[in-house]
């Protein structure tokens, strides 16, 4: 191979590296810390077992029970919300049922000056829809 194709590869591989490189997608949300937790079930039957479970670090808040139209809740130290996945996890009837892993996503109009409450509300459909609120 001669210098001049030599020189036209290692140009040509330098532009395929480039347009591999990873573009950031703008600034990282800022976290928000967190004082509770509040579980409301609207399933229309009594759960048991309920749990929010951090997928990456594997803590978890649990209430043993909540009958219809119940909550649990618990308050507990300041913690910052690193975006980390949680999972919804629960039974019903003797089904387990689980949300999957996913983040909490906070609205635009949360202080983020202000602590937050995680509410996680327990549909009928099965389904655990889950918010921010302060």
């Amino acid at each position: 191979m001669n210098r001049r194709s030599a020189t036209a590869l290692a140009c040509l591989l330098a532009l395929a590296l480039q347009a591999c490189a990873v573009a950031p997608s703008g600034p990282e949300p800022e976290p928000i810390e967190i004082r509770g937790l509040v579980m409301l079930n609207r399933s229309g039957a009594t759960l048991s077992e309920v749990i929010l479970l951090v997928v990456q670090t594997g803590e978890f808040i649990s209430c043993g029970n909540i009958s219809r139209r119940g909550q649990c809740s618990t308050t507990f130290p300041l913690r910052r919300y690193q975006g980390n996945d949680v999972e919804i996890r629960w039974s019903e009837g003797g089904q387990a049922w689980s949300s999957g892993a996913f983040r909490i996503e906070g609205d635009e109009t949360l202080d983020l000056s202000r602590p937050a409450v995680v509410r996680v509300v327990i549909t009928p459909a099965g389904k655990a829809v889950t918010d921010l609120v302060q």
